[in-house]
């Protein structure tokens, strides 16, 4: 990789960032009631205690596969913003 294409890789990956950050922040405003609903059942019931580890594992995962994420390409298409708020309407 040579300077030029080194330069261009950084604002795109800082502009991943912000992405994800994003998407995560509205996904928590979109469902703060719910997630402290699961965190509660999560810390009262003996059959659900072990809940909170998913997101912790699903994160880890996601970390072990970066590469692989962010080697994958893309191709952007309208259909995933219309999925997107139809599922948000029907929330």
């Amino acid at each position: 990789m040579n300077q030029l294409e080194s330069n261009r890789a950084v604002p795109d990956q800082q502009k991943m960032w912000l992405m994800l950050g994003g998407v995560v922040l509205a996904i928590i405003v979109c469902y703060f009631n719910s997630l402290q609903y699961l965190w509660d059942v999560w810390m009262t019931s003996p059959m659900y205690h072990h809940g909170y580890l998913i997101p912790a594992i699903g994160a880890f995962l996601l970390w072990h596969r970066k590469q692989d994420l962010f080697e994958a390409t893309t191709k952007e298409t309208w259909i995933g913003v219309g999925m997107i708020l139809v599922a948000t309407l029907a929330r």
